[in-house]
């Protein structure tokens, strides 16, 4: 099954997590919520905002990145577009919270391409070099 459907995001049904996430203005967290509210974790609620930048992508399930737009937890889809995968890619599990997990632990692919190219240079001279 892929769980990278554009609209695969978990579904909340606990009222507590729905008022946290339709309280949450663009650029709060869990500490901009009324006390009653707020959780053990400082960052497990973070509502995206378009006009600055986006921090660490990780497990959905473990600190929850909400939409700027919408009331709800970003996308397996969308997580991925943060991470610069390309559209097509795909990741491939029953469980939407091992594709959360999957493209949280994943390096950013512009990242991955430079720390490779970084590499290659540096073994290119070391073998020039014998």
């Amino acid at each position: 099954k892929d769980a990278t459907k554009p609209l695969d995001y978990p579904h909340h049904k606990d009222k507590k997590v729905i008022d946290r996430i339709n309280l949450l203005k663009p650029g709060q967290c869990n500490k901009d919520l009324p006390k009653e509210l707020q959780c053990n974790y400082k960052s497990i609620y973070e509502k995206l905002n378009l006009n600055s930048t986006l921090g660490t992508i990780d497990n959905v399930y473990k600190r929850y990145l909400l939409s700027p737009i919408e009331k709800r937890v970003v996308s397996v889809r969308e997580a991925m577009a943060f991470q610069g995968f390309p559209n097509e890619y795909e990741v491939i599990t029953d469980s939407l919270m091992a594709a959360y997990q999957m493209v949280g632990n994943a390096v950013p692919v512009q990242f991955a391409e430079v720390i490779a190219k970084s590499v290659r240079k540096a073994l290119d001279r070391y073998y020039s070099n014998k």
